[in-house]
């Protein structure tokens, strides 16, 4: 693919547009924009693409949370958006992202659950859903690792998994090709005169200024000052583990309702704890020891083996578990976009449509049920 034009701002130009936060999402918007011809500085202290977009396990599982509503429209239309927005960000990065429509076994472990999951099938094949049940001899045909205590499982056929350790740097790649511009630097508060955004403060001192910006910081979203006082955005810590088997991996995405077991690269990752710990990195033994718990009672031949890492991240919580999306009701110049809990690569791509058409005043408002000031 042959270069775009270099779109970016000069060091000392001040950019159309600040997207605060490099994680998918933040990436996603300055991307988005940038392919609009704005010019998009993108302020991030880490690496682009670290902290929970680095962290999470890439499933694209519309059906995992989600009750009837805007929400649960809102992660359909951006799982379907996702096998055509994965094709254009290979082809514009010019590396795979690893897009993998696996499908997710849901398994019962015991005789509830299954006539449980049985009506969930019943009730989602009803409303259109591609999902389907099988009983506990077609299920161990599919996959034949699994364990003997399996009574059947609910096979969502549409499910999807991506390597979002892959999807944060070419992100980045594509950004920077069509001229976004990274400031490796923390955002401390909003220059805000006279109901408008004027700028962002950095904290070594500098003041970026800018007409717009898009706060996209995930779990730190609340800890930039200037914010709406309605952005109760809080971190969720959560706890993964990675084994690598000897033997074939399972074919599709595993879910026990207790944990998810994600085949990548030749290693099985499982996850993943919930945890109101704040941003508490210390390691937690007992934690790792339970997910694997969790990954043998599912396919035993996983017992003992060592763990192949183990790592955390911080998702950006919220009180009634929805996202922020849209602009500030009283300041001018201001969008969100996060709050995305454990959705945050399943919604990059409408959230990054949503949030072009909201910048660029093509849609004037959000969905009332993702405002900021909902309440």
């Amino acid at each position: 693919m042959a270069d775009q034009p270099n779109r970016s701002s000069a060091p000392g130009a001040a950019p159309d547009l600040v997207v605060v936060g490099g994680g998918i999402v933040g990436l996603a918007v300055a991307r988005a924009l940038a392919n609009e011809g704005l010019t998009v500085t993108l302020v991030e202290r880490d690496r682009p693409g670290a902290e929970s977009s680095w962290a999470a396990a890439g499933m694209l599982i519309p059906l995992g949370e989600s009750e009837e509503g805007p929400f649960r429209e809102l992660v359909l239309a951006s799982h379907r958006a996702w096998p055509l927005w994965a094709r254009e960000l290979e082809a514009d990065a010019e590396r795979s992202v690893d897009f993998r429509a696996s499908g997710r076994m849901v398994l019962a472990l015991d005789e509830p659950r299954a006539e449980a999951l049985r009506e969930g099938v019943r009730a989602l094949a009803r409303s259109g859903h591609a999902v389907e049940w099988l009983d506990a001899a077609t299920a161990r045909a599919r996959e034949p690792g699994l364990a003997e205590a399996v009574r059947g499982a609910a096979l969502h056929l549409e499910d999807a998994h991506v390597d979002n350790r892959r999807v944060g740097p070419a992100l980045e790649a594509a950004a920077l090709r069509v001229g976004v511009r990274v400031e490796r630097a923390e955002a401390r508060s909003l220059h805000i005169q006279h109901g408008r955004i004027q700028g962002v403060h950095l904290l070594d001192g500098r003041l970026l200024p800018t007409p717009r910006v898009v706060v996209a910081a995930g779990a730190w979203s609340g800890q930039l000052e200037g914010v709406h006082p309605g952005l109760a955005v809080r971190p969720v810590r959560g706890r993964m583990i990675a084994l690598r088997p000897p033997g074939p991996l399972p074919e599709r995405i595993l879910d026990t309702g207790t944990v998810y077991l994600v085949p990548r690269g030749g290693r099985i990752l499982v996850g993943a704890t919930m945890e109101d710990a704040g941003f508490d990195r210390s390691p937690d033994p007992r934690a790792s020891a339970a997910l694997l718990a969790g990954a043998v009672a599912a396919l035993p031949d996983l017992a003992g083996l060592p763990l192949d890492e183990e790592w955390q991240g911080f998702r950006p919580g919220t009180p009634d578990g929805l996202p922020y999306l849209g602009p500030d009701p009283a300041i001018e110049g201001l969008f969100y976009a996060t709050g995305h809990f454990r959705n945050g690569i399943l919604l990059a791509p409408l959230t990054a449509a949503l949030l072009r058409d909201l910048v660029l005043g093509r849609s004037v408002e959000s969905p009332p049920a993702f405002r900021v000031d909902r309440g």
